[in-house]
């Protein structure tokens, strides 16, 4: 597990204009990879109630993970507020105000980009009923979230979901801490417990800047 601060983070554009990176490896457009090594993520990172911790996504692995959130639904209209001993005086922006206040956990994995390219992201639940909610954020040195990330096309909150299983692209930056809120929007059941299984890869951006296709997931995703 690697710890990395992020600096300024607030202000990096979280949709568009990347960077160039001479550092990092880009493959010509037409032969972007389409398949990552799956890894097991609980034995690099586990999901917590907190975003602080970090680990890094190398570029052509995807890690996956099954957990259970307990309680699902939101109550549209109010807020929530995060952490106030953050140290750092950043305003925590989850939940969006989209949602409202969630009514049950929000699990948080923070992670750092190996290199520029596309994260690719899927959350799906075991209950049907559950619109699952999976938002991508910038994490400040503090471990406080930033954003949400916006559709650079539409600025609609990526990850607001409408059925059990969520899945979004999105360009990265190369170091910049993330971090992705798993959350389930609905039924309204303040105590019952949620089982759901996230798969996050990175894959390489072609020298062209078109995304290649996203890997499939494990099956059950």
């Amino acid at each position: 597990m690697v710890a990395v601060g992020c600096t300024g983070c607030q202000d990096w554009p979280r949709h568009a204009n990347l960077p160039q990176d001479t550092a990092t490896p880009v493959l010509p457009g037409s032969v972007l990879p389409t398949q990552v090594e799956w890894v097991d993520g609980a034995t690099v990172i586990v999901p917590t109630l907190q975003p602080v911790a970090t680990a890094v996504l190398p570029l052509g692995v995807g890690l996956t993970w099954q957990g259970s959130l307990i309680g699902a639904g939101s109550l549209a209209g109010t807020t929530a507020g995060g952490d106030p001993d953050t140290g750092c005086g950043l305003t925590w922006d989850h939940p969006p105000v989209e949602r409202g206040a969630y009514v049950g956990q929000t699990h948080w994995l923070g992670l750092v980009p190996e290199a520029v390219g596309t994260m690719c992201a899927t959350a799906s639940f075991e209950d049907p009923e559950v619109h699952a909610d999976l938002l991508l954020y910038d994490l400040s040195q503090c471990g406080v979230p930033q954003g949400p990330w916006l559709d650079p096309d539409s600025e609609a909150v990526v990850g607001l979901g409408t059925d059990a299983r969520t899945a979004w692209r999105l360009p990265v930056v190369a170091g910049s801490p993330v971090g992705l809120a798993v959350t389930a929007a609905a039924p309204d059941a303040a105590e019952d417990p949620f089982t759901y299984r996230l798969a996050v890869a990175l894959i390489a951006r072609g020298t062209d800047g078109l995304d290649g296709e996203c890997p499939l997931p494990p099956e059950g995703l």
